[in-house]
This record gives C-alpha cells, structure tokens and sequence, in this order.
C-alpha cells in the first residue's frame, strides 16, 4: 500500500472508529432493549434507530436493520386496528427513506429514487408533510448530482413550499443552499446568490455559524469568478471571522488562502503573500501536508508574477516535493508546466524543455488534454528561442491538434448538456401531467362518494316514510314491495357502476397507448442522447482531418506559387522526366510507415546514397520516405546527384503532399457523410399506426454506424448478412431492438471482443 493511499485510509478509519465509539453506549442499551421487548412494535422503532445510527458508518448493517423492521410490519399489516395500521405505515415510510439513503451511498440512483417515491406515496395517504419535504429534498439532490437541473429545481421548489407551511427554517436554510448550488453549476449568478443570501440570513438569525461560513465562502467564490474583488474580500473575510470564532483552524486556512487567490487576481502581491504565507503557517500546523503544498505553489506563483523568478522556483521545487510523496500525478505535472514557464522567462530553454518533457510525460499517462496543449506550446516556444524551428514546427502542429480535441471535448459535453436539458424538460413534463391527472381522478371519486352517499340517504329516507305510511294496512303487499324496488334499485346501481367502470376503462386504454408511444420516442432519444458524444466524435475526426489537410495544402500551395515557376525554368528537360516519374511513384505510393519502417527505410536510403558520392544524404534520405518512396531509388540517381537535389526533391514533396491531403479530404468527406445519413435515418420519428415495409440489414447497418466509436476500440463485427426480402413492421420499434441488443453486447463483452451478427431466410 502507497503511502498516500496508507494517509487516507487512516483517517476515514478513525473518523468512523470516532463516530462508532461515541454511539456504543447507546447501540449497546438499543440491542439490549430488543432481547426484552414484548411488542412488535418496540422492536420495530428499535430498529429503525439502529438502522439511522449506521447509515453513513455500515450501510450495510443499517440495510439488514430496515429489512429486519419490515418483516415485523408486514406481520403487523394483517391487525385491523387503526392505532397499529397507522404505526406500520409511518414505519414502512421511515424503512423505504432509509433504503433510499443507502441506494443513494451505494451510487444506485434508480433504486434511491424508486425507494424514496414509495416512502411519499405513503407520507402523503398519512399527512406526514416534513418528512414528505424531506424526501422531495433528497430526490432533488440526486437529480442535480445527475445534472438533471430542471427536474431538480422542480422537486426543491415542492419542499421549500412545505417547510415554509411549517415555518422550518433550519430545513429552509438547507433546501436555499441547495437552490444556490444549483443555479451556481447553470451558471446563473445572481439567482445563485439570491439564494445564498437567503440561506444566509436563516443561519445567521439560528446562530448556525458553520453554514453560515458556508454561505460567505460561497458568495465571495461567485464574486471572484466575476472579478468583484471588493465585494469578493468582504464575504471571504466575514467567513473567516466566523471560522476563527467556531475555532476551524483547516477552515480559517482555507479562507485565507482563498482571500489571498483574490489579491492575486487583482495582481496586489504583497497582500496575496500576506494571506497565502499566514494559510502556510497554520496548514503546517495542523498537518495538512497537500494543502501546504498548495500554499507553497500559490506562493510560488506571486514571485513568479513578480519575475522574482529564484524565489518563486524554491517555493515551487517545495510543493514538488510533497506531490511527490503524496503520488498526486497531475499537481506534478502543473508543477513540471509552471517551472517550464520560468525557465522561458530566464531564457534558459534546455531546463525548459527537460521540465517541459516531464510534464509531458504525465500528461500523456493521464491523457489529460490541457497539460498536453500547455506542454506542446513551451516546447515549440523553447525549441524556436533555440532557433530549431523544426522540432518548434513539430510541437506547434501538435499544440494545435491537442487544441483542437479540447474543442471537439468541449462540443461533446455541450451536446451532452443539451441531451439532458431536453430529457429532463420531458420528465418534468410527464411528473407534472401525471401529478395533475391523479389531484384530478382523486377529485372526481370524491365527488362520486359523495354522490353515492346522499343518494343512498335519501333513498333510505324515502323507504322509511312509505313504510311508515303504508306499514299498518298493507304489511305484507309493502314488504314485497320494498324488496322489489330494493332489487331493482341495486340492479341499477349495479348497471350504472358497470357503464361507469367501461367508460373509464375506455379512457385508460386510450391513454396507455399514448403513453405507449411516448415512451417508444423517449427511449429512443435517451439512447440517441447516450450516442450522441461518440457520433460528435466520429463526425468531428473527418472534420478535423479535412481542416488539417486544408491548412497543409494551403501552406505548400503558397510555397510552390513562388517556388515553382522558377525551378521549371532551371530544370533541364532531360530532368523532367525523371522528375515526373518521381513524382507518379510518390502518388502511387500509400505513405503510411510504422515508426520502425520508417527508421529501416531511411538507413537504406542513406546507404545506397553515400554509395552514390551524394551530399547530405540525411535529408534527402528524410524527404524521400516522407514521400513513400522507399526501395528503388535508382530511376533518380542523376536528380539527386545533380547540384539543385534539394529544391527538386523539395518541390516534388510539395505537390506530392497537396495530391495527399486533397486524397485525405475526399475520405473524411465520404466518412462524415456516413455517419450523418446513419444519424437522419435513425432519429426520423414515425407515429404510423400500421406497419410499413422495411429492410433489416440497412436498419442493422444504420445502428451500426452510430455505435461504431464505440465498437472500434477493442470490438471486431463478423456480419454474414443473406439477401431477405423486405417485411412489415414497425421500423423505428425495430431500431429500437436493434440498439438494445448491441449496447447489451458490447457492455456484456466489456467493449472487447467478437459480435456476429447474422441475417437469413427460413422457411417456416
């Protein structure tokens, strides 16, 4: 074990040993009281005690506690006593929020929110209004953890309307804090602090100083963002003061650190220093070795601002030496960029460049994108300051793609961000058309029980007079009467139930097949949604060749303008055909060499032209493998011997790569145009009633080619594909299918493997 994994492991150990210490007197006294308990009912509450004190130490065993309580209320189910019915679902209600909590901790989200819907369903038959609010507030949590904001603020907004029915200002503190969380990720500032500033007087008025802190912190981190740097101070500072009035020693580090971030963005170092060295002083304190090595680098960086470049390097090889120990990769490799960047400005550009190379290493282990692009920029910097524009030209084209792919990621999560705004905005809408419908239905069955009563009171009414009227003189005929007409009356009770009962089944029908259709649409945008990243890739890859291309040809295109006319004037016609040949062999020629070909290739040529007497056979050697000429060099021995080798070669190499790209262009072309008929004809949206005439293998191929990101990285596909007529049915249900089978494939294969696929015609 590391020992950064050791340091972790530790303290989460002691802070549940601590936690799980300070409650044995009691769990010891609550599993004593169950081995006395005489009713049911006491162990019950018993458990769900136990069940709350290990919810976040042992899920687990908090688990087994709220299963072990539910055996127990389902032999209690069967009493017809309303005292122990309602007790049973009180304590179901507990049970399933409780196994809400666990699903939540374990990362099962679907399961969380199933549970909690169930503990509401209950917590609203019984009127239990705060616990009602409580579980809105969890489903909202989970629902802005999942990035799904609309839905979120919708189930926020149902338990802020609840707590402020119950004046309960500690929960509205919590629920205004979430809301500002919430508006803080959609980038919505104002509303963001908004609610902070509500939450914040809440906290203030309750003396909750710690969330108070919470709430300062918060609003000064909005005002920074912003670059309101007074306003920034102000609630960074009021944070700290309650920090060391509650005695938060990590804390008041912290704001410190913070306020010094803001004196840093408004470029006063000496008031940066100030707070940065103070934050040092108390992290070393306290122990807190990676937030040391923070304030080592952010003090490192103020000298650096102040080109007090020594000092700066000795704060920054400090904090080097921690992430080090600690095996935190990525800090190191900001540390590697940042040194980098010093030793431009000092303009000694060989350490540069070795810092710069260590930097790039991790990067590329880590495959994070943004250092990649930092260490390409120095080092094209670094080797053009050394005048090797070479190696400068190879990082810069470099910088440039790794650039390029920060775009297309960007892209990616943008489109990705949309698909979930859309799939939230459609569940919002089904929540809210179902929880109209169900007030609606509730409205109408009271309406008919009330219905039912006074016409049943006042049929009893009526029968009571005329038996009173008629009981003297006609007993016997009034007696018949009476179960005649009662007979009757209930046949047509019976008959208007029933008619009543076809309507309604009518209308469920006809909306169950709505839904039906719905749904079929919804499932197959969120699988589009979950494609929708990889089909931006597989479209932005062409885009990105053709560009590249583009700007290859561009520039070669530019050299020969100017290069060209005067080398055909020079070139001697007996030339010519030697140069023309050279350059229908490059044509010919693939180009694509593995780093090892290349290296054999090169020293061949080098060979055979020192065996020629010919001058700088290195780079005619390089010029000529870059253009796919890599055996035969014997057609071209006059041209290379001649004393203008280097200009033909390097004129031939021009057109050679324009004919290249332009053959580049027309591939990304023909590959962007794939994915994006696959696309069109996949998202079409059909609500035809009856089938229509398809072909399956072009809707195979059509989910095929979206899903073909995902196949290509460890995936080989086998199709043995038969001629079929085409058949009715129902094609984009079909899609459906399709989609369905091959995302099961590839994650039960866990994305290697082999996928046959077959289609064939059998009699049946």
């Amino acid at each position: 074990m590391n020992l950064k994994l050791l340091y972790a492991t530790v303290i989460v150990l002691s802070i549940n040993l601590s936690s799980l210490l300070a409650q044995y007197p009691l769990i010891d006294s609550l599993l004593h009281q169950i081995t006395v308990a005489k009713h049911d009912t006491t162990k019950i509450k018993i458990y769900n005690k136990l069940s709350g004190i290990y919810e976040k130490t042992e899920p687990d065993s908090a688990f087994n506690y709220v299963q072990k309580a539910f055996e127990l209320s389902g032999i209690l189910a069967k009493s017809t006593e309303k005292e122990i019915v309602l007790f049973v679902k009180k304590s179901n209600s507990i049970g399933y929020t409780s196994l809400g909590n666990y699903y939540k901790t374990l990362g099962d989200n679907y399961s969380a929110i199933e549970n909690y819907n169930k503990s509401i369903e209950i917590l609203r038959a019984i009127d239990d209004k705060l616990a009602l609010a409580n579980n809105y507030t969890d489903i909202g949590i989970i629902k802005y953890l999942n990035g799904n904001y609309i839905v979120a603020e919708y189930y926020y907004k149902k338990a802020v309307k609840i707590y402020e029915e119950l004046n309960n200002e500690p929960s509205l503190a919590k629920v205004y804090r979430n809301y500002g969380n919430l508006f803080l990720k959609q980038g919505d500032y104002p509303l963001s602090i908004e609610y902070y500033q509500k939450s914040l007087e809440i906290c203030e008025k309750l003396n909750d100083l710690r969330s108070a802190s919470r709430c300062y912190n918060n609003i000064g981190y909005i005002y920074t963002e912003t670059q309101r740097y007074v306003w920034a101070i102000d609630y960074l500072k009021n944070s700290l003061k309650i920090k060391k009035e509650i005695g938060d020693q990590r804390g008041i580090a912290t704001a410190l650190n913070n306020i010094g971030n803001v004196y840093l963005g408004k470029n006063e170092f000496d008031s940066a220093l100030v707070y940065f060295s103070k934050s040092l002083t108390i992290r070393r304190e306290v122990k807190a070795i990676r937030h040391e090595a923070i304030s080592l680098q952010n003090i490192g960086r103020v000298y650096f601002a102040q080109k007090k470049y020594d000092i700066a390097e000795e704060f920054l090889q400090n904090a080097l030496r921690i992430y080090k120990m600690l095996e935190e990769s990525e800090k190191i490799g900001n540390i590697y960029t940042e040194l980098a960047s010093l030793k431009i400005e000092e303009n000694k550009f060989n350490e540069a460049i070795k810092f710069a190379d260590s930097s790039l290493i991790i990067a590329l282990d880590l495959n994070a994108l943004p250092m990649k692009r930092d260490c390409y920029n120095l080092l094209a910097e670094s080797y053009e300051n050394k005048h090797n524009h070479s190696k400068a030209y190879e990082f810069l084209n470099q910088y440039t793609t790794v650039k390029d792919s920060i775009s297309e990621q960007v892209a990616q999560k943008l489109i990705v961000s949309y698909t979930r705004y859309k799939i939230g905005k459609k569940e919002l809408e089904i929540l809210v058309n179902t929880q109209n419908k169900t007030i609606e239905t509730q409205k109408v069955e009271a309406k008919n029980r009330k219905i039912k009563m006074y016409f049943s009171l006042t049929a009893l009414l009526l029968m009571i007079v005329l038996a009173f009227v008629f009981y003297r003189n006609y007993k016997q005929k009034n007696k018949a009467n009476k179960l005649l007409n009662k007979q009757k009356k209930e046949i047509e009770e019976q008959k208007d139930e029933l008619n009543q009962q076809n309507d309604e089944l009518e209308t469920t029908l006809e909306h169950l097949k709505q839904t039906q259709t719905q749904l079929v649409h919804s499932e197959k945008m969120a699988s589009l949604g979950q494609l929708i990243a990889g089909i931006a890739h597989e479209i932005n890859t062409p885009l990105g060749a053709i560009k590249s291309s583009i700007s290859t040809i561009a520039k070669t295109m530019k050299q020969s303008y100017t290069m060209l006319p005067e080398f055909f004037r020079k070139l001697p016609k007996e030339q010519m055909k030697e140069f023309i040949l050279l350059l229908n062999k490059s044509f010919a020629s693939n180009g694509h060499f593995t780093t090892s070909e290349e290296r054999k290739y090169k020293k061949s040529i080098i060979k055979k032209l020192e065996e020629l007497n010919v001058t700088d056979s290195y780079n005619l050697a390089d010029t000529l493998v870059d253009m796919g000429i890599c055996e035969d060099i014997s057609p071209f021995v006059t041209l290379l011997k001649g004393e203008n080798a280097e200009m033909i070669l390097n004129s031939a190499y021009s057109l050679s790569i324009q004919y290249k790209n332009s053959l580049n262009i027309e591939t990304a072309v023909n590959k962007a145009s794939k994915v994006v008929f696959a696309l069109k004809s996949y998202s079409r949206y059909s609500n035809a009633d009856s089938k229509v005439s398809a072909n399956i293998i072009e809707g195979i191929e059509t989910v095929l080619t979206l899903y073909h990101n995902q196949l290509k990285h460890g995936i080989e596909i086998e199709k043995k594909f038969e001629e079929v007529p085409e058949i009715l049915c129902f094609p984009d249900e079909l899609n459906q299918v399709w989609t369905n089978l091959i995302h099961n494939s590839i994650y039960a294969m866990q994305e290697k493997g082999i996928l046959k696929i077959s289609v064939q015609k059998t009699d049946t």
